[in-house]
């Protein structure tokens, strides 16, 4: 019998993998044919900025990079959809340089192909690191082609992509192991600091902002060297950039970066960060917001401040209670601190658009692996007759409520600004990437004093309880 039952256990496995794989290949498919292959091969290339700045800059007009009109002559002069630079900084255009001397199409036939690559890499770097179940790999590899703001991003050839795999390798590398013990080097010695350290400088290069959020976890848990290389690395390209175009372009985008959430447009739905919610909810203006709940923008700014300053702390001090010295985690659970920069970046972001979602596959994907660990944990209690099972049951309810939220293709805004009927007190339900990160940056925090997985608040320090993963 037990036999028998074995067969049978080995027979649904086998079905459901098939099955699982079908799908895989279905949604694979459809990514490609209808997202991939238009963009890459037969549309215009929709979000061209940075290649337009890198082309100006080596023909020798950098000056052009932040005067709207001008950049968005070039932009049309060159066969490019016009845009605009201003919310990159200069050294955003070091990535673009080795395609900048390409027409605008193969340029973007390169950039589009070179993305799909680089989410593959970064994607299987993250299932290989979470040694996740064949099964739930399947499932997730086959739901990946589904998630919107990542079929935005490949429809707008923009590169957040890149800036994944670039966030994914270093927080791996973060994580290296000793050579003698096999327990995770926290303070920045271990052989993959400055490699990792490279890595998010490069995250950097691609997206500023976000790159430097994800340095906040080694800034906490005093990874030095790869504080140091990021810092010094990302420095050189200031300073390329500074002596070649000159320090008025630098000038021109602090002025422009440190300015950006007071924007009148950041009002519009279409972004869905802090900055945006609390700007749509307050700030009045004719064009962009003519239906804010209240008329009163003195209140935006303190709001954001005091929001941003708590998400910051919050996730500062569990950063730095999340260190762990052995093995005894999971791989998952160690990623949990990198993870974490993820929703705290897109939440403080001046603005955060469907494409820069992309990134919060990352820690859906961790946080999966996490919960997969303690499903097991609690398998293993529930054959011995102890309770089991129902402490997960609501962190992966809130974790599919989150991933809906992120990657669901919602009707929250139009190309032309706010939807009308996202006015006043309707607004609220025209902002659900923001309630998504709102909620997976919770999960991950509650996530260790939920288990309580070790004897000090909020870390993940080695718990014989657990089995290794």
């Amino acid at each position: 019998m037990k036999l028998h039952r074995l067969l049978d256990d080995k027979r649904r496995r086998t079905l459901i993998a098939v099955t699982l794989l079908a799908l895989s290949l279905i949604t694979w498919g459809q990514l490609i044919v209808q997202v991939f292959w238009p963009a890459a091969f037969q549309d215009g290339w929709r979000r061209t900025a940075i290649w337009v700045g890198a082309r100006l800059a080596i023909e020798g007009q950098g000056a052009m990079l932040y005067d709207a009109g001008a950049f968005s002559s070039a932009s049309i002069r060159l066969g490019a959809v016009p845009d605009i630079f201003d919310p990159n900084s200069p050294a955003t255009i070091l990535p673009y340089l080795p395609i900048a001397g390409l027409d605008v199409d193969t340029a973007r036939t390169i950039w589009i192909c070179a993305g799909l690559i680089f989410f593959i890499l970064a994607w299987t770097l993250l299932l290989r690191a979470l040694r996740l179940p064949p099964l739930v790999a399947l499932a997730l590899s086959g739901a990946v082609p589904l998630f919107q703001p990542w079929r935005a991003n490949i429809r707008t050839g923009q590169d957040y992509a890149a800036a994944l795999l670039f966030i994914v390798v270093g927080a791996l590398l973060s994580l290296r192991m000793g050579p003698q013990t096999g327990e995770a080097v926290p303070s920045g010695r271990g052989r993959g600091s400055f490699a990792a350290g490279c890595s998010l400088a490069f995250a950097m290069l691609m997206r500023q902002f976000y790159g430097t959020v994800h340095l906040l976890p080694a800034l906490v848990q005093r990874q030095w060297k790869t504080v140091c290389a990021a810092a010094g690395i990302y420095g050189a390209a200031v300073l390329v950039t500074l002596v070649w175009l000159g320090p008025g372009v630098w000038g021109t985008s602090l002025n422009l970066i440190t300015t950006w959430r007071e924007r009148p447009e950041t009002a519009v739905n279409a972004y869905q960060s802090l900055n945006n919610f609390l700007t749509h909810l307050f700030r009045y203006h004719p064009q962009w917001n003519p239906g804010p709940i209240l008329d009163a923008p003195w209140l935006v700014a303190p709001l954001w401040w005091l929001l941003a300053a708590l998400l910051v702390a919050v996730s500062i001090y569990t950063i730095w209670h999340t260190r762990t010295s052995g093995s005894g985690a999971s791989a998952a659970q160690r990623l949990l601190p990198y993870a974490l920069a993820t929703p705290l970046a897109l939440l403080i972001s001046p603005i955060s658009e469907d494409y820069h979602h992309t990134l919060a596959i990352f820690p859906l994907a961790v946080v999966v692996g996490v919960l997969v660990h303690l499903w097991s944990v609690d398998h293993a209690e529930t054959a011995q007759k102890q309770p089991g099972y129902g402490r997960t049951l609501l962190p992966w309810l809130v974790l599919v409520l989150a991933a809906v939220l992120l990657g669901i293709p919602w009707r929250y805004y139009s190309t032309g600004g706010n939807l009308p009927e996202a006015e006043g007190w309707r607004a609220f339900f025209y902002y659900p990437r923001f309630y998504g990160n709102l909620l997976l940056w919770a999960l991950i925090v509650t996530l260790p004093r939920l288990y309580n997985l070790t004897p000090i608040p909020l870390a993940l320090t080695p718990n014989p309880a657990l089995p290794k993963n």
